[in-house]
């Protein structure tokens, strides 16, 4: 990767990132700002998902709060 490869994902990274952050910090809803979050993530790095889960230590279960699937994914 030369030079203005890296220079160009950097600034992609960078957008992506604000984005992020702009909208976790503007969103009335943090159910909306997490979902978009994930959308944005997901698109970034060009998965089919992207996930939150969150792990109960009292109990060791893991839940699925989040999830977000790309276009055409069930």
């Amino acid at each position: 990767m030369n030079k203005n490869e890296r220079q160009a994902l950097s600034r992609e990274t960078e957008d992506v990132l604000f984005s992020c952050l702009h909208t976790l910090a503007t969103e009335k809803s943090m159910i909306l700002a997490v979902n978009q979050l994930l959308e944005n993530v997901g698109r970034y790095y060009q998965a089919a998902r992207a996930y939150i889960v969150e792990f109960y230590y009292e109990t060791g279960l893991l839940s699925n709060t989040f999830e977000w699937c790309g276009q055409g994914v069930e």
